[in-house]
């Protein structure tokens, strides 16, 4: 025999409902209505992608010298149903996200006479060196959800916009809060706030692919990762998980 979840919810809601004071099937239609809003919420996620270096031209110094790189992101995003049975969503909100450039090779972030930055080489070996770069950012897009409407009772249908089967575009901007030049090995143990040429700001565009509460994405900067022609044209591509967005 089957076993319908939804529809067994469902009914102890109305259950619910007709056991209060509600006086007549106008007021319960109303409480149904009300019970089964648009979904309007603001909810906790994180993620965590694989991030390269993309440009159109021959490989520079860093590129070159890239190891693993990585994406870190944990924040607070947005779902706005448009209606109650619509497919359509607005989503936005707010995160903090982490880039991390490994650098392979003994190879380090420094400085030039002209305070731009360049790969040395270190001739004792290194343990750690990567350049790492936080931003806040700021996404807004469109979302749409698969799954079908249900009904409530009373006429009242809806659609449960947060489970289910859903594909999402957004774009992005964020403002960078720190760079942070970490280096260890044999004779050496440094870490450096100071400005690398990061892009003081990024944007871009993402594509994710939803089912409940886990999704993966693809994201793509559509500016540079270093201002002022540094490593010219790399711009970030991120392909990751996320949980509960």
């Amino acid at each position: 025999m089957g076993f319908d979840l939804d529809n067994v919810i469902q009914k102890q809601v109305r259950y619910s409902l007709l056991n209060s004071d509600i006086a007549s099937n106008e007021e319960l239609k109303a409480q149904l209505i009300k019970k089964f809003r648009p979904t309007k919420s603001l909810s906790g996620y994180f993620s965590y992608g694989i991030m390269n270096l993309t440009n159109n031209k021959a490989d520079n110094h860093l590129d070159k010298n890239l190891g693993y790189a990585g994406n870190f992101e944990f924040g607070f995003k947005l779902n706005y149903q448009f209606g109650r049975t619509s497919s359509w969503g607005l989503i936005s909100g707010i995160g903090f996200s982490w880039r991390t450039l490994n650098i392979d090779n003994n190879m380090f972030f420094m400085k030039n006479i002209n305070a731009n930055p360049v790969l040395a080489h270190y001739e004792n070996g290194l343990s750690k060196s990567k350049l790492r770069t936080g931003y806040i950012i700021v996404p807004l897009g469109i979302q749409y959800n698969f799954s079908k409407i249900k009904n409530a009772g009373m006429d009242v249908e809806y659609r449960d916009y947060n489970k289910g089967f859903k594909v999402g575009a957004n774009v992005y901007g964020g403002v960078k809060m720190a760079t942070n030049n970490i280096v260890k090995g044999d004779g050496i143990s440094d870490r450096d706030r100071s400005n690398y040429q990061v892009s003081p700001f990024i944007y871009g565009g993402q594509f994710t692919v939803s089912y409940n509460e886990f999704s993966i994405f693809v994201k793509k900067d559509f500016g540079n990762f270093f201002k002022n022609g540094n490593f010219e044209n790399d711009k970030a591509l991120i392909f990751g998980v996320v949980l509960w967005w």
